[in-house]
């Protein structure tokens, strides 16, 4: 990956410091559970304070893609995030490697997938150390191989899956709201029924 792009370690912490500036902290959290972060949304990540250095180096900008380089079991270790738009005033957490590809090599449609594909992550897993608690270090990072077809091609391919991306969460949310129909219509019921036994019971 060093090919394609250069990573970086040692974010800011969660710490609050009155002597600092308010900035808003992407999380480990965010990243493990691929939290679609947008210009609109981002502003409801957690407000910490970094230094006017820190918020110069460890910022966000459009097509960083950030990594969990650490994790209870190996086998959970490596999951990614790409940002696809610049986030004013943000910052990464200490808990998060990032890597920065160059424009001219990595499509932004294609970030978000070639890093989570069973390649590069059984790479990160076979490389991590530790006994109680695993990581990978930011050299295990740069060292990963990885296979990028042309711009063009990456293109294509991040719309395919986008594509399909969306009609998941279209379909989740129909799904969602079926379930919640069906609760909403049983917990109708079992108070129909509790009613009805109560009456019943009043009218012996």
């Amino acid at each position: 990956m060093g090919d394609i792009g250069f990573a970086s370690a040692s974010g800011v912490d969660k710490k609050y410091k009155t002597n600092e500036n308010e900035v808003y902290l992407l999380n480990y959290m965010d990243v493990y559970k691929k939290q679609k972060i947008t210009e609109k949304n981002y502003k409801k990540l957690m407000v910490t304070t970094a230094s006017n250095e820190q918020i110069k180096t460890k910022n966000i900008i459009k097509g960083d893609i950030f990594f969990t380089p650490s994790s209870e079991t190996k086998e959970d270790i490596g999951h990614s995030l790409c940002i696809a738009e610049t986030l004013v005033n943000a910052v990464y957490s200490y808990h998060l490697y990032r890597f920065r590809p160059s424009a001219e090599k990595i499509d932004i449609s294609f970030s978000n997938y070639f890093t989570n594909t069973p390649a590069v992550r059984n790479q990160l897993i076979f490389r991590c150390q530790g006994n109680q608690r695993f990581v990978f270090s930011i050299n295990d990072l740069i060292n990963t191989n990885v296979r990028i077809p042309s711009l063009k091609e990456q293109s294509l391919v991040g719309y395919i899956f986008n594509y399909f991306d969306s009609l998941i969460t279209l379909h989740q949310r129909k799904l969602d709201k079926l379930n919640i129909n069906y609760f909403d219509n049983n917990i109708y019921l079992i108070g129909f029924k509790i009613f009805k036994i109560k009456m019943e019971v009043k009218l012996v």
